[in-house]
């Protein structure tokens, strides 16, 4: 992103490559190159101090001004960069690869792959240890410089490197597994009725969302002319929360 920022302008950025990438129409794949190709340019328009998110930030500015309310807006802060600039401050990483793993560490670490795996492990009775986050391991990895760790395009140069002659080439290069659910596709089939019903019935959703903007979203992503997956899946969770827990009450 850094390159490509510094050579595009950014009314190039925003006001013509921005808008031509939107018009494409969404794949079906988690990792097309449509859809890779999107989040790139959707991401090369966030602020500097927030460009870590570019690929977990799935809004916008202009997108929240239509789907909030106007009794929401007021009742919350719409900064969602607030804290990533609060750790972005503390940091005194010299190079970019080491900012990005500190910054990964501190979000989504913690709140999202750790979070998942301890809860679902645990449902089950399971007990799950990450060898390689032993504190004195990270500790001194962190302090390796960045070039070490990103080789161009080679990830996890380090790892790897420590791994040839003891697992085969296909595996040490192999790259990155998913375990992400096919979130996206199931909104369009098998839940799109849950989901339509759910979101236009619910209190949450009634009161603190433009129902007209819920719905086009809905629309756009079963047409596949968008990819709202997050959003709606966002939107689902917290509908559901509220009819489980307030509905119960009453």
């Amino acid at each position: 992103n850094s390159i490509y920022t510094k050579i595009v302008p950014e009314f190039l950025r925003t006001g013509i490559i921005r808008k031509l990438v939107d018009k494409l129409p969404d794949q079906a794949q988690k990792k097309g190159a449509i859809n890779m190709l999107k989040r790139f340019v959707q991401g090369s328009c966030l602020p500097e101090e927030a460009e870590h998110l570019r690929w977990q930030y799935f809004s916008s500015t202009q997108l929240d001004e239509l789907l909030y309310t106007d009794d929401f807006k007021k009742a919350v802060n719409r900064d969602p960069f607030r804290t990533l600039k609060e750790y972005v401050a503390r940091c005194n990483a010299t190079d970019r690869v080491n900012r990005e793993i500190y910054l990964d560490s501190r979000f989504m670490m913690p709140d999202s792959a750790l979070m998942k795996v301890d809860k679902m492990s645990m449902a089950n009775s399971l007990a799950v240890r990450q060898p390689l986050l032993d504190h004195s391991l990270v500790e001194h990895i962190a302090g390796l410089p960045g070039d070490w760790k990103l080789k161009g395009w080679q990830t996890k140069a380090i790892f790897r490197s420590a791994l040839q002659g003891i697992l085969p080439e296909h595996i040490v290069y192999r790259g990155k597994q998913g375990y992400s659910l096919p979130v996206k596709n199931l909104l369009r089939e098998q839940l799109k009725d849950y989901m339509v019903d759910l979101l236009n019935n619910s209190v949450a959703i009634r009161e603190n969302m433009n129902l007209d903007t819920v719905n086009r979203l809905i629309r756009e992503h079963v047409e596949m002319k968008q990819n709202h997956n997050h959003i709606l899946w966002g939107l689902v969770n917290i509908a559901s929360w509220h009819k489980n827990v307030f509905s119960r009450r009453a």
